[in-house]
């Protein structure tokens, strides 16, 4: 799974925690469309 997929991944996680009732391949198409203009790296935090 590259990075992208991860964050996409637990965002979607999040906000079934949030929200049960949400519909996640809609929200995960969604979200994949708004993430995908976007360049992302990830940073260690301590």
């Amino acid at each position: 799974m590259n990075l992208g997929e991860q964050i996409l991944s637990d965002l979607v996680a999040a906000l079934k925690d949030l929200y049960p009732n949400i519909e996640v391949e809609n929200t995960k198409n969604k979200l994949s469309t708004v993430l995908s203009e976007y360049y992302i790296q990830r940073v260690e935090l301590s």
